[in-house]
C-alpha cells in the first residue's frame, strides 16, 4: 500500500459519480461532504506543542476539545496524565473515544465548580466513549459531569463532585 495524501486536519470530501450506458444515456450525481478522513489517534497532554493534527505526544494538543474536533468517527483521543481544567464543556458529536492514557487515577477532567459553572462532557453520538477518566466538579441543569444526549458510553471512569440542578 502507498500513502497518497497526508492530512494536517480532518477533511471532508465530496464525491462525483458519472455513468454512461451502452446506448449513450448518461447521468451524474454529486454528494457533498459525504466522506470524512482524519487521524486514527489524536494526543492530548498538559504541555503539548499544539501542532495539528496532534499525531504524537510532542505535537499534542493541550485542549481535549481541539483534539476531539480534529478526529472523525473511530478516532481515539488519548489523554495523558494530568488535570485538565475546562472553561466550557467538551462536546463529542462523533463516534470518538476519549481515553485516559494511564487510567482513572491519573487523568482528571475538571469543570472547575465553583469558579465556573459548566458540565464536563456532552456526548451526542451513540458511539462516543469516555474511558479511564476522573470527571469532577462539573455543574449544569442536566448532567453535571456528563450529559448523554443521544447515546454514548462512560466506561472505567469516576464521576465525583458533580451536580445537576434539575435531576
Amino acid at each position: 500500500s502507498r500513502v497518497t495524501n497526508v492530512l494536517s486536519n480532518a477533511v471532508s470530501y465530496s464525491i462525483h459519480l458519472s455513468v454512461t450506458n451502452v446506448a449513450g444515456s448518461s447521468n451524474s450525481v454529486t454528494k457533498s461532504d459525504c466522506l470524512r478522513a482524519g487521524p486514527a489517534v489524536v494526543y492530548v497532554t498538559t504541555n503539548g506543542a499544539e501542532t495539528a493534527p496532534f499525531a504524537n505526544w510532542a505535537g499534542a494538543s493541550r485542549s481535549i476539545q481541539r483534539a476531539v474536533d480534529a478526529g472523525v468517527d473511530g478516532t481515539l483521543v488519548l489523554v495523558s496524565n494530568g488535570v485538565y481544567s475546562l472553561t466550557s464543556q467538551v462536546v463529542v458529536a462523533r463516534g470518538i473515544a476519549v481515553r485516559g492514557f494511564n487510567g482513572v487515577s491519573n487523568t482528571m477532567v475538571s469543570g472547575n465548580f465553583p469558579f465556573r459553572t459548566n458540565r464536563c462532557f456532552r456526548l451526542s453520538h451513540s458511539n462516543a466513549v469516555l474511558d479511564g477518566l476522573t470527571i469532577m466538579a462539573g455543574v449544569a441543569e442536566y448532567g453535571g459531569g456528563v450529559l448523554l444526549e443521544g447515546g454514548g458510553s462512560v466506561l472505567n471512569s469516576a464521576l465525583v463532585y458533580n451536580s445537576a440542578t434539575n435531576a
